[in-house]
């Protein structure tokens, strides 16, 4: 399979007969999943204008993706060879320190990783990657013929690169906001993000009127009842840990949140058409 030197002309000669740019693409990681006899094989093109590389191809993760999604060369693994220059043969991917998890590709089910750069006249091309379930790192004869497949495809690859042909025509990219955070533990946790903005003033709140006084009564009673049960669990949960000057501001803050004074000068403003939040 791997060794077969036919393997390879039959690969180049597949390509040229390719309709054009995107359909050259899509032969190669079609044809490279079956050589290496897994399910996933992903081809990212460095970006012209900017140091990015930009998903080109793929066969078996999200078609959606392709043109879309894109990684800094200090973003996950494929940035991380994209750096280096290097190939990276991983066993288990979502491991490894720098991976990124994509939620828009669906790769989640795949441990098995290895990346290899696409250089040609000492310039970085892009990246071929393949995948697969298993959490076993591919062999080295697999490695050698991934790097041998990478060199003869990086010279009909950068003059795709460089046309720009493979590129969507409008702009479409998914926009990432991404955050540095301390990890706790190894592997995928998948979830909703909350940002806490812990620098918001009274001149954040937008001054907006409501036509249902009713809903914002409620809508602040709510919020008065889920504070007051907050503060209540903070301080049995943290008041024996904590300094009793700081431990006693939980029971300044229920005082306060309490007093008929705040409540009636709230209500009242409600009443008068502000909105919860503003009142």
């Amino acid at each position: 399979m791997l060794h077969s030197l036919s393997t390879l002309t039959s690969l180049v000669q597949d390509i040229s007969r390719a309709e054009n740019a995107v359909a050259a693409m899509r032969q190669i990681v079609v044809k490279l999943t079956e050589i290496f006899s897994v399910p996933v094989c992903s081809l990212y093109l460095k970006s012209a204008s900017e140091n990015r590389l930009v998903l080109a191809a793929t066969a078996g993760l999200s078609d959606d993706a392709v043109g879309r999604v894109s990684l800094g060369l200090d973003e996950g693994l494929v940035g991380k060879i994209g750096r280096t220059l290097h190939p990276l043969n991983l066993a288990d991917a979502p491991t490894h320190d720098k991976f990124v998890y994509i939620p828009e590709t669906h790769e989640a089910p795949y441990h098995q990783f290895m990346g290899v750069p696409l250089i040609h006249l000492r310039e970085l091309i892009g990246v071929l990657v393949i995948q697969g379930t298993e959490q076993d790192r591919f062999s080295r004869e697999a490695e050698a013929f991934m790097v041998t497949i990478a060199s003869q495809l990086a010279g009909t690859l950068q003059s795709i690169q460089r046309s720009g042909d493979w590129l969507p025509q409008a702009p479409t990219a998914f926009e990432h906001n991404r955050h540095v955070g301390v990890r706790s533990a190894p592997g995928i946790g998948c979830g909703h993000l909350e940002v806490l903005h812990l620098n918001l003033s009274l001149q954040d709140v937008t001054e907006e009127h409501c036509s249902d006084i009713e809903s914002e009564r409620v809508r602040f009673d709510n919020a008065v009842e889920r504070l007051q049960e907050e503060l209540s669990l903070g301080a049995s949960r943290l008041g024996d840990n904590l300094p009793s000057d700081v431990s006693n501001l939980f029971s300044v803050y229920l005082m306060m949140l309490q007093s008929p004074e705040l409540y009636d000068s709230v209500t009242r403003h409600i009443r008068a058409g502000a909105c919860a939040p503003a009142a």
